[in-house]
């Protein structure tokens, strides 16, 4: 909306609403009604103890995040083609869409050896419409879930958990990650339609819908601890 605003030379100018524009104005749409009125921001939630999410993604085969406590790795077809910000992007998403309903209350530290990554989610900001999607999604379940986030750099011959989640190298991951459990976290239906199966859009009905429904559904299952 910003961006846009900015680009007229006279405040009395007509502009064109142009897509970006209207997903961001879906996204005040989806986030108005279950916000408290109380608090956009969450000064506090600095003191509060960090959690450690490790993300990777690979050309060779997909893509992983892992906690010292849970992990996931997965490669849609749909996504072969797609830019690679979007893809090391991608497991960010899922991984705060899947554990975000643990993390309230707390700060999450994203480790990722994508520089692209880190810049994007410290500014907000990509030219890619489908990293902005994944940003604006990624921004509405930190409000929703309450938790907060920042990202750090992390050299890719560090990344070693995440690396072997990304290459389907089971062995080198539980050997880096020896006590977290042997089976992956699931992902739910709705999951799997709103970023697996087709890329998400904001303004689509179907896309709209899917993720309410999904809003509704972790608003009902009871509250784990969270993961580290």
């Amino acid at each position: 909306m910003i961006d846009l605003s900015t680009s007229a030379s006279e405040t009395h100018h007509h502009l064109r609403l142009n897509r970006e524009f209207r997903s961001d104005l879906q996204w005040w749409a989806l986030f108005a009604p279950g916000w408290n009125g109380i608090n956009l921001l969450f000064p506090a939630l600095q003191a509060m103890p960090q959690i450690t999410v490790w993300s990777d993604t690979s050309g060779a085969w997909g893509f992983g995040a892992c906690t010292t406590q849970a992990w996931f790795h997965c490669w849609p077809d749909s996504w072969s083609q797609v830019n690679i910000t979007a893809k090391e992007l991608l497991p960010i998403v899922l991984a705060s869409t899947i554990w975000g309903p643990q993390w309230s209350g707390h700060t999450i530290k994203f480790r990722c050896d994508n520089q692209a990554i880190v810049s994007c989610l410290a500014s907000w900001r990509s030219r890619e419409p489908l990293v902005m999607h994944l940003l604006r999604g990624l921004a509405l379940l930190a409000m929703q879930f309450s938790f907060n986030f920042k990202a750090m750099h992390l050299p890719g011959k560090e990344n070693v958990a995440a690396d072997a989640l990304s290459r389907d190298n089971l062995s080198v991951f539980f050997a880096q990650m020896p006590h977290v459990p042997q089976a992956p976290t699931t992902m739910v239906q709705e999951l799997e339609q709103l970023f697996l199966h087709q890329q998400p859009d904001r303004l689509s009905t179907t896309w709209k819908q899917v993720f309410s429904n999904f809003l509704q559904q972790v608003s009902l299952t009871p509250q784990l601890r969270p993961t580290q």
